[in-house]
């Protein structure tokens, strides 16, 4: 009997540190998962109908972003890159010359800006990059070897405006 089995480890003092922040807050945590995981369960049940086929839950947040390549709705490889809503901030206050409050505006706002474009160019084209290097692998591994059929964002950062243009026509899916 052949069976697949995924395992997970995280250092003791991370799941501790997180632990009593919820016990701090009052709060009894009844399960731990990993974030990759529980984004996949949260979008299996909402949106069954999305599974199907080769596609990417790219998980934008502060410090990091977590890309989970799903193939038929299982979970074939998960992939973190350090980008996240911290780094296009630094980035408005450097290279653009904004201060902290004005770049965060500008990154919750809806607008877009020339500020903005010149920014993501550079850190939207590193998460395009995570996102084709976790599909490339995929497709030299995967039992069905399929293209990636779509990219769901979400995160903080999946509403930096322009941002999903940006990565839908580098990854050429629109």
């Amino acid at each position: 009997m052949e069976m697949n089995v995924l395992l997970v480890g995280a250092k003791r003092e991370l799941i501790e540190s997180k632990l009593r922040g919820l016990s701090e807050a009052g709060l009894t945590p009844q399960a731990v998962d990993v974030d990759a995981f529980a984004l996949h369960n949260a979008f299996e049940v909402n949106y069954p109908d999305a599974m199907q086929g080769v596609v990417a839950l790219v998980n934008i947040g502060h410090e990091v972003t977590n890309i989970n390549i799903l193939d038929e709705g299982v979970p074939i490889l998960t992939r973190d890159i350090t980008v996240g809503t911290r780094r296009f901030r630094e980035d408005l206050q450097r290279e653009r010359g904004l201060q902290a409050d004005e770049a965060a505006s500008l990154l919750q706002g809806y607008d877009r800006s020339p500020h903005l474009d010149a920014v993501i160019e550079g850190r939207g084209e590193e998460i395009s990059v995570g996102i084709e290097r976790a599909a490339a692998f995929l497709a030299s591994s995967s039992r069905s070897a399929g293209a990636l059929r779509a990219v769901y964002l979400c995160g903080g950062g999946s509403r930096i405006p322009g941002l999903a243009d940006a990565l839908g026509t580098r990854l050429r899916m629109h």
